[in-house]
């Protein structure tokens, strides 16, 4: 079993980052069947069969989450809006600096 982090998602494709290297992977059927799905910076536990090909087996719990973008473990944001063309609503920022803040996420 390696340990790592997912660094991309891409199509059903997870690229983990171990300490060997980035490595391939798909996630196991019963993710599917709990409703469940990796995120990019969720902590696995992935094997590796004998084609090389690998496997999420485990996903560790989560620091925190969020929907859009789908990403976990998030331990800084940073929010870059427009002053003028195209005009940000300054409530958007306000309601998204507070579900950062309630999900213990730096600002």
């Amino acid at each position: 079993m390696r340990e790592g982090v997912i660094t991309k998602a891409l199509s059903g494709f997870y690229y983990v980052t171990t300490g060997e290297g980035v490595l391939e992977c798909k996630a196991r059927g019963r993710f599917r069947l709990d409703g469940t799905s990796p995120l990019v910076g969720d902590r696995v536990q992935c094997s590796v069969d004998a084609q090389g090909r690998g496997r999420i087996d485990t996903v560790h719990d989560r620091r925190n989450w969020f929907i859009r973008p789908a990403v976990a473990n998030i331990d800084a944001m940073v929010f870059v809006a427009a002053n003028t063309n195209p005009v940000t609503d300054p409530f958007l920022v306000d309601r998204v600096s507070v579900i950062a803040a309630e999900a213990g996420c730096s600002l």
